[in-house]
């Protein structure tokens, strides 16, 4: 289930509530105060405290489950002879989430939330999410990292997921497990639920990846994908 949990904290309460399921709070500290000489983690400096109230997350994954009984309901009308325009949802699959040619779009497939998540319900895969912000100095440096053969190769095995916090603040904050710093690297199973052995090195802010060596991100994607090779085609690219 798509249901997200974060840590306690004192600050502000989270609710997530997954498909179909009850409502469970907990909090989030979603307000780190961000020591400024580390670098590689960020916080939105508009940021305000918000509360999330479990009507509004049941609504979110209501929303991204929507279109796959929509296309229940259209494979059965086929299947009685009805002709059917072909689905919206694959348009919406196609199209990329705003700043996606700055995570090098033109070879990692990026999709929006809810795409991403009605992608990964059908197919299985595993979920990368990438958080970041236009005003994130961190995130330009770790958009460097994804243009690595070896990282594109590895993101054939994903659904992959872009998320920018200003524009998508309630993802932002129902995917936050330990907080909405910036840039945050989160893998997901196809079922919703957070990999926690694939992390980066920081303890404190597990999900930072080296913002300049692709060798930690490429590590953690061929882990999370259960070790599965590049496809060969990509490897040749590589070459």
């Amino acid at each position: 289930m798509w249901e997200k949990i974060a840590r306690p904290s004192r600050e502000r309460t989270l609710f997530f509530a997954g498909f179909g399921r009850a409502a469970k709070s907990a909090g989030a500290d979603g307000a780190h105060d961000l020591a400024p000489t580390i670098g590689t983690r960020e916080k939105d400096p508009s940021s305000q405290e918000t509360t999330l109230m479990p009507n509004r997350a049941r609504h979110f994954f209501r929303s991204a489950a929507a279109p796959l009984a929509v296309a229940g309901l259209a494979l059965a009308l086929l299947m009685s002879g009805v002709r059917l325009a072909p689905l919206s949802a694959r348009a919406e699959s196609a199209r990329a989430p705003d700043m996606a040619e700055l995570w090098n779009g033109a070879e990692i497939a990026w999709r929006d939330v809810g795409p991403g998540i009605r992608e990964a319900s059908r197919s299985g895969k595993p979920v990368v999410m990438l958080f970041h912000a236009s005003w994130c100095t961190s995130c330009k440096r770790y958009r460097a990292v994804w243009k690595d053969p070896g990282v594109v190769a590895a993101s054939k095995h994903f659904v992959m997921i872009l998320v920018d916090v200003d524009k998508d603040p309630e993802a932002n904050g129902a995917f936050s497990p330990d907080g909405t710093y910036v840039p945050r690297t989160i893998f997901y199973t196809a079922e919703g639920d957070v990999m926690k052995d694939a992390v980066g090195k920081d303890s404190e802010y597990p999900h930072t990846i080296d913002l300049d060596d692709p060798t930690e991100l490429r590590t953690l994607m061929l882990k999370a994908a259960g070790g599965a090779p590049p496809p060969a085609a990509d490897r040749r690219a590589e070459n």
